[in-house]
């Protein structure tokens, strides 16, 4: 008979615990809603909400562009257009020696062409996004 009476109040202690359980989980599920709308965070810390409003229109609108480096970008471009219809024309009759030695002068400018856009490039990245981690390459042209 005692056993059956533990049984009895083991069984009520266990309902009990689910009955508070139950509780504790829904208070749980409701504090989870309220902390994750956007309406209550907002009533709560308007300005705080003004903030991250604020730097997330700073860092996800797009910049104004920057028409001196893009002119620049353009005028290298049509440089690196007219060196390659030079190379590609044979102007010069192509001999032992020649050929050679203009294949080499045309590949040079090419490379100084393209590392001249590649600074132009870098330092319109640059422009755009000061705190970025883009290496600064203006240390090789002297300014």
């Amino acid at each position: 008979m005692a056993e059956s009476s533990e049984r009895a109040d083991v069984q009520q202690q266990m309902a009990c615990i689910r009955q508070t359980l139950d509780e504790d989980v829904g208070k749980v599920v409701d504090h989870a809603r309220d902390l994750v709308n956007w309406r209550n965070i907002v009533k709560r810390r308007p300005w705080l909400a003004v903030g991250v409003a604020a730097a997330a229109g700073y860092f996800l609108a797009p910049r104004r562009p920057n028409h001196r480096a893009a002119s620049a970008i353009s005028q290298l471009s049509e440089q690196v257009e007219a060196l390659r219809d030079d190379a590609e024309s044979p102007a010069v009759p192509s001999s032992s020696m020649v050929a050679p030695v203009m294949s080499l002068l045309a590949s040079a400018a090419m490379r100084s062409v393209t590392h001249i856009v590649g600074q132009q490039v870098s330092k319109l990245i640059t422009a755009r996004h000061p705190d970025s981690d883009v290496p600064s390459s203006s240390n090789s042209t002297g300014e």
